[in-house]
């Protein structure tokens, strides 16, 4: 397991923040905090991959998100009532989207409807991914102390899967949660 980890770690925490993943970035917190990985690359993989695909959507909002709202009215109605926001909160908002559950992809495509220029998003955007991608991989290596100060070492291949399965399920509850409680207001 240790092997498979190693060769594609990286990979799958590059892929997975490329497509909203939090889990991934911190499941490799977790293998970076039991040794598989480097915290460091780990943090660079998820960096690369949120800032691609972050680009990627802002992009595709520029060149093909106005014929795509203009066929689905409701949502275009939505993205007119937030671009008044995006105006007001535009440099705020491209740093924190990634951290509001339900914005990370979404808000990429709002900032690329709106008039912030290309290069300005890049650079807050950027600034935005290092902070998500640090807080983001340090939880995973803080889940990986608490689970050693709990359950010690984990030696065997069968511990450490169950413990990534259960980061990963404890991961998925808090993003449900979280969304849960964003709704409700």
């Amino acid at each position: 397991m240790e092997d498979l980890v190693a060769r594609y770690g990286y990979l799958a925490v590059f892929l997975g923040t490329v497509f909203e993943a939090e889990t991934m970035l911190v499941v490799g917190g977790f293998a970076a905090h039991q040794g598989w990985l480097h915290l460091d690359l780990v943090m660079l993989a998820g960096l690369g991959g949120s800032v691609l695909g972050d680009q990627a959507v802002f992009w595709l909002a520029r060149a093909k998100g106005p014929a795509w709202l203009a066929r689905h009215p409701r949502l275009e109605r939505g993205c007119q009532r937030t671009l008044p926001l995006l105006n007001r909160w535009g440099d705020l908002f491209a740093v924190v989207f990634r951290f509001v559950y339900g914005l990370r992809t979404i808000g990429p495509m709002l900032i690329g409807l709106g008039p912030m220029a290309p290069a300005r998003f890049a650079l807050l955007n950027g600034l935005g991914a290092v902070l998500w991608v640090t807080s983001v991989a340090i939880l995973g290596t803080l889940f990986g102390h608490v689970l050693e100060a709990t359950a010690g070492r984990l030696d065997t291949a069968e511990a450490r899967l169950a413990a990534l399965v259960g980061l990963a399920a404890v991961v998925f509850t808090l993003a449900r949660l979280r969304g849960h409680w964003t709704r409700r207001r």
